[in-house]
């Protein structure tokens, strides 16, 4: 099933937008604003100012790059930089300096030792966040027997009379199938399939 660019609703045929691929960027970008966010969000529980969280914030290959009131987002993982401005991390937050200004602001100071192994608290935190998630094997599983139900051959018996035979061959006959709206065809069935009484 295909989803919407923002992954929230699936879409069929003529919904799909030609204009938005699918390709290979597309995915990064969306898996790299789903790894912003959670680093934002478990760090903005972990740290008491904006000195700070950019500190922490570089433990976890995260460089937050303050303008006077934009802020970029700089993601590394494997060997690899994504860069993204704060509009395009989060629907529900804006991650602007006003955002972090008023955040630490109102924030009540939080103890922050024990933060020395801040990359395996993080994965603690990702396992925690993850774990409702369904598992790849899960899905390989699922995929397998959709494609076995999707590629069975589905034979029937049908009795046709002889209004229903549009034309008939000497390879066997084809008929006229109604399907959909205002959607017809003619099918072939084959000699060695056809039982005539």
């Amino acid at each position: 099933m295909m989803t919407n660019r923002a992954m929230t609703k699936p879409i069929r045929g003529r919904q799909l937008s030609k204009r938005d691929l699918y390709d290979e960027e597309f995915f990064r970008t969306h898996f790299a604003k789903q790894e912003i966010e959670s680093r934002l969000e478990f760090l903005l529980n972990h740290v008491n100012s904006l000195e700070e969280l950019i500190t922490k914030a570089k433990e976890l290959n995260l460089t937050i790059d303050l303008k006077q009131k934009n802020v970029t987002f700089i993601l590394e993982e494997d060997n690899q930089k994504i860069s993204l401005g704060h509009k395009k991390i989060s629907d529900k937050k804006l991650y602007d300096v006003k955002f972090f200004q008023d955040y630490f602001k109102n924030k009540e100071v939080v103890a922050s030792e024990g933060l020395e192994n801040l990359q395996e608290q993080y994965h603690a935190f990702q396992e925690e966040r993850d774990k409702d998630k369904v598992s790849t094997e899960e899905i390989e599983e699922a995929f397998e027997t959709f494609k076995e139900k999707r590629d069975a051959v589905h034979e029937f018996e049908v009795e046709l009379a002889e209004h229903q035979i549009e034309k008939v061959v000497d390879e066997g006959v084809y008929i006229k199938v109604a399907f959909g709206v205002k959607q017809s065809g003619l099918i072939f069935i084959p000699n060695y399939q056809l039982d005539i009484i």
